[in-house]
């Protein structure tokens, strides 16, 4: 019978050989253990190295002799035979999950004008959904097979033709698996997509202050990824370049349009867009004297804004349409010959 204590030690690799490496112990308490008798150990806490690897176990060992190979007996517990005191079995992690995503190939008319761009990447979703792409190596592989040599290692693979692309990850220095996924890297010959977004009205007269946002990031690309080029009005022919930012800025309330170019396929879009303006005009009210017959040049001509001169500039311009220099400047002007006159008025804070 035996009664006391008996330790059991946990190895990766043979511990009867050089370079073994222990892994744990831990013990059984036996009471009047006899021939035949039965003891059960479920569910032991073992932490192995990560990868595959072959369990040893030894019985009876306290795991004190190592380096290995060990020496038994190594207990007070001494046995006359201890051939099959070791047990082995090959371990088998599970696999992690990994997780792939791609950008489409885009290509716009003519076909073959610009390089594949498409791209592929991955990470491995680890417990509480961290996502880790630094801690594993990516091994990729063109098409729906995987073999013993990656076309590409790393993530992400970029420059890529449409089509699938399988992937798992191997742990730096776990060397456990992850699962292996396709990925499908698909083709985008365009239209692409801008949408542009009023960042601020005109709030000023004198020195517009308006602008405005082009985004195109119909896959998720940057602002960089893009060329823009901004011009006055709806002609992107005739109305001069004012911008090639995605942003422009300081602009007058009227409408502006931009063109806006993928770097990799080429592809290109225009849009337009009008900036509105938050600045109250004035309300011009106009009052007139007309000609005496006598006096060819008698007549009269006056101008109120809101009702009042006080703060305001007055300019007046013979005819219907307004010149670059004002003929007249103030709020009442006499000794005017028959004829159309227009005025306009200007707030002093403008000014």
């Amino acid at each position: 019978m035996l009664d006391g204590t008996v330790p059991i030690t946990f190895y990766s690799g043979n511990p009867q050989a050089a370079g073994a490496v222990k892994l744990g112990t831990i013990n059984a308490t036996l009471m009047q253990f006899g021939p035949n008798d039965v003891f059960s150990i479920d569910n032991a806490d073992v932490n192995g190295p990560g990868g595959l690897f072959t369990l040893f176990i030894v019985l009876n060992d306290n795991g004190s002799t190592v380096p290995t190979p060990i020496t038994l007996p190594n207990t007070n517990f001494v046995e006359c035979d201890y051939s099959n005191n070791v047990i082995s079995a090959p371990v088998q992690p599970k696999s992690v999950p990994i997780i792939g995503s791609s950008r489409p190939n885009a290509h716009c008319n003519p076909p073959g004008t610009t390089p594949d761009n498409g791209l592929a990447s991955a990470h491995v979703e680890l417990t509480g959904g961290v996502k880790d792409s630094t801690n594993f190596t990516f091994r990729w592989f063109n098409g729906a097979t995987v073999d013993a040599t990656p076309d590409f290692t790393g993530s992400p693979y970029t420059g890529l033709a449409s089509g699938t692309y399988s992937v798992y990850a191997v742990h730096k220095t776990a060397l456990c698996n992850s699962d292996t996924v396709q990925v499908v890297v698909g083709l985008d010959t365009g239209p692409l997509k801008v949408t542009i977004n009023v960042l601020s009205p005109v709030t000023n007269c004198k020195n517009p202050d308006g602008s405005l946002q082009a985004i195109a990031n119909s896959k998720g690309q940057p602002a960089s990824a893009f060329t823009f080029a901004w011009y006055q009005g709806n002609d992107i022919f005739t109305s001069p370049q004012i911008g090639v930012s995605d942003i422009a800025k300081n602009l007058k309330a009227q409408t502006y349009t931009v063109v806006v170019t993928e770097k990799l396929s080429g592809c290109f879009t225009i849009e337009s867009k009008a900036v509105p303006s938050n600045v109250t005009q004035p309300v011009v009210t106009t009052t007139k004297t007309d000609i005496i017959c006598s006096d060819a040049n008698s007549g009269k001509v006056a101008a109120l804004a809101d009702g009042k001169t006080a703060g305001f500039k007055f300019e007046w311009y013979n005819g219907t349409s307004v010149k670059p220099s004002a003929d007249f400047i103030g709020a009442t002007q006499s000794s005017l010959p028959g004829g159309n006159y227009t005025v306009i008025a200007t707030s002093a804070i403008f000014l």
